[in-house]
């Protein structure tokens, strides 16, 4: 029956997965993380304007997060991108006492429009 163990094993740990991810995409979103970001940079955004521009997905089954930030000005976009990585890589380590983010890449500006906006990723690890 260990066979049947470590599947009902792999399944808590996949469900365990998918609730970290979750959580983690309602911190990046959070107020106070996009709080943390507008006065890092200075930025002229209010909270909800720039919550609205920031967009976390899971990438393909991983455990590696994508932010994109969509903005007219595309170093702009990514400059709040790689802001909002490390705020929230930071704000993981304070909250839960865990070193277990990493940023993977780092964005780059855009050199084309996307949808009349640049929009910048940013990919983080846990």
């Amino acid at each position: 029956m260990k066979v049947l163990e470590n599947d009902k094993n792999i399944k808590e740990l996949e469900i365990l997965n998918k609730n970290l991810i979750d959580t983690y995409t309602e911190i990046i979103k959070s107020r106070k993380v996009v709080g943390k970001v507008i006065d890092n940079l200075s930025l002229e955004y209010d909270i909800e304007t720039l919550q609205k521009n920031i967009a976390v997905a899971n990438v393909n089954d991983t455990e590696i997060i994508k932010i994109t930030v969509e903005d007219e000005d595309s170093n702009l976009a990514k400059n709040i991108a790689n802001e909002v990585s490390k705020v929230f890589a930071a704000d993981i380590k304070e909250l839960y006492k865990l070193d277990n983010v990493a940023i993977i890449d780092s964005a780059v500006k855009a050199n084309a429009p996307y949808n009349l906006t640049y929009a910048k990723d940013n990919v983080i690890y846990f």
